[in-house]
């Protein structure tokens, strides 16, 4: 539960020295016309004004803290609010004149009488994902900080208890200013945001599973409300993306960066991810509509297995050209704009391997910033590096083989252009490639 922010703000009375002097005669109120006088003054708002008294006025005097903090509560029971008063009093014999400057709070609205009416304005508050809104409630004498902490606990107890499968709760902030017999909370309340359906998890196979499936359409934000146990330590929100990746080559080198975010609350906690992609879900509709028809021109029938890799090898380097500028980085911008860095190679060539049965992995090389593709041909892995197979710059109907199923050894020692990878996180590729194939190349398309 985030902290909450707590201002103690008491009213500013000021009470001025009595000043002695001389009154013209005038008609002078009694004690409860005085009280009555005063009440009228407060419930219309009036800011400057001035009051009489005739009637043992020393005595009055003396009492008259007590006098105006009385009228105070009574106004404060018809819903008028002070935020500050300054009154001053000068008397002579038994007549006297106080004279008033008042300010009054803007709002008094919601204003309640118990914990509970309190506790239940919060939550349809809550319901209705109000970001900011106010309240108050009536207390019997000034609020110390110890009584507004209390009422602060209450309220934060009550939002957590409000932390269902209605309401995703990601900050909870409250100022307080407190008044002779009120306690007024300003609420800030920030909401997870989440485009779909909210979703629960209750253990972490669920979790791997919802986590899954936003992945699949792309979803760059998305909460997940975990109600199982909290404090287990299997429950890992990194693990989920993980899984979701060691099942889907294609969809785990999609993902550029990934952060997660914990809010805990007393048995429930909410996981915020945010994930950026290579391309979004619509840009993957495009790839997968244009890797179709490139196929229908390039996979002829009757084709064996060589001959389809041979083919999507040479049509990926005919038609993109290595960008230079590092901007483009993605299967979507190889089609779109023809041009890629070896990330945008290697996923294009995946989907079209996927695609027409060839089994294919991806290799990603921190040390060398670069990536390729292994595949799996006639019960052997194999290295293929599109992106080093494209001549820079770019010559228009050439392409290269110089990487084209390569054993590690050989791919390790190439033209000494040495390959870099952590090879015990991928197979072993120890055949060399024996296979024969007419060296003519495809027109370009």
């Amino acid at each position: 539960m985030n902290q909450f922010k707590q201002h103690n703000r008491h009213r500013n009375f000021r009470f001025a020295a009595i000043a002695i002097s001389l009154l013209a005669c005038q008609c002078f109120a009694q004690y409860n016309d005085f009280k009555d006088d005063l009440l009228n003054h407060f419930i219309n708002y009036h800011t400057e004004f001035s009051v009489r008294y005739f009637d043992e006025a020393k005595t009055f005097v003396k009492d008259l803290d007590n006098t105006v903090n009385s009228v105070l509560q009574t106004a404060e029971l018809r819903g008028v609010f002070l935020a500050s008063m300054e009154y001053s009093v000068q008397y002579s014999s038994n007549r006297a004149k106080v004279d008033f400057k008042v300010s009054y709070l803007e709002t008094a609205q919601n204003v309640f009488n118990t914990k509970k009416e309190l506790a239940e304005f919060i939550s349809q508050k809550l319901q209705k994902q109000t970001a900011i809104f106010s309240a108050g409630i009536r207390i019997t004498s000034r609020g110390n900080d110890q009584s507004l902490a209390t009422e602060m606990f209450y309220a934060g107890n009550k939002l957590a208890e409000n932390v269902t499968r209605q309401i995703l709760v990601s900050s909870f902030g409250c100022d307080i200013t407190s008044f002779e017999t009120y306690v007024n909370f300003e609420f800030s309340v920030g909401y997870f945001s989440a485009n779909k359906e909210k979703i629960y998890a209750f253990n972490q196979s669920e979790l791997d599973s919802i986590v899954s499936m936003h992945l699949a359409v792309r979803d760059m934000n998305f909460v997940v409300h975990f109600l199982g146990n909290v404090s287990n330590e299997m429950v890992d929100p990194m693990k989920s993306i993980n899984l979701a990746g060691a099942k889907d080559e294609y969809l785990k080198n999609s993902i550029r960066s990934m952060t997660y975010q914990n809010t805990a609350f007393n048995k429930s906690k909410l996981i915020r991810y945010d994930i950026k992609y290579y391309a979004n879900y619509e840009q993957e509709q495009y790839i997968n509509q244009q890797t179709d028809l490139i196929l229908k021109i390039i996979i002829k029938p009757g084709m064996n297995i060589h001959e389809k890799e041979r083919a999507i090898h040479d049509y990926l380097v005919l038609n993109i050209a290595y960008d230079d500028s590092q901007q483009y980085g993605s299967a979507y911008d190889a089609l779109t704009n023809n041009k890629a860095v070896c990330h945008g190679y290697t996923l294009l060539a995946y989907k079209l391997l996927e695609k027409t049965g060839i089994k294919s992995l991806i290799i990603d090389s921190p040390e060398m910033k670069h990536t390729w593709n292994l595949v799996f041909i006639d019960g052997a892995w194999y290295h293929l590096d599109v992106t080093w197979d494209d001549p820079i710059p770019d010559v228009a109907g050439r392409v290269l083989y110089n990487y084209y199923n390569l054993s590690d050894n050989e791919i390790m020692y190439r033209r000494s252009k040495k390959h870099y990878w952590e090879r015990e996180n991928y197979p072993k590729a120890v055949t060399e490639y024996n296979y024969r194939f007419n060296s003519s190349v495809s027109p370009k398309n």
